[in-house]
């Protein structure tokens, strides 16, 4: 697991401001995420392969906000990883905003069933009005 994170600036500046991360497990898919807010060090990107790396990258980053694949894992049993994940953080911590990136629309059927918004991986205006409002457009 790696973190990435983009020009870091004291806390105290961007205290506000809700902290974001972004859990994948492609580079050039993170790479993306990472230009929607080059300058923000509050937004963080994780590439992960497997459900114990996302759990370290979100009790590093202890977001406000989490965009998250769904099968980000390459572990034998760890089918549907953010799905799995997902149940978790929501009895762990159900402050985090969290939003499902997966491609596949049938596991973005599952995750609404459970409350958790669906958004396409490259609906960058979107996840940026998100970021920079903390709220969701598309709930409105």
């Amino acid at each position: 697991m790696e973190l990435i994170n983009q020009n870091p600036r004291p806390e105290s500046l961007e205290r506000h401001k809700p902290k974001v991360l972004f859990i994948d497990d492609s580079a050039d898919i993170l790479s993306l995420f990472s230009d929607i807010a080059p300058n923000n060090p509050r937004v963080v990107t994780a590439e992960c392969h497997s459900l114990e790396d996302a759990r370290q990258a979100i009790a590093a980053t202890s977001p406000d906000i989490l965009f998250l694949d769904n099968s980000f894992s390459l572990n034998k049993g760890e089918d549907n990883a953010g799905l799995k994940l997902v149940t978790e953080l929501l009895r762990r911590a159900p402050e985090i905003k969290i939003y499902s990136t997966t491609s596949d629309s049938n596991m973005a059927e599952e995750y609404e069933k459970i409350g958790i918004k669906h958004i396409k991986k490259f609906d960058i205006p979107r996840m940026e009005a998100i970021i920079n409002s903390n709220e969701d457009p598309g709930e409105k």
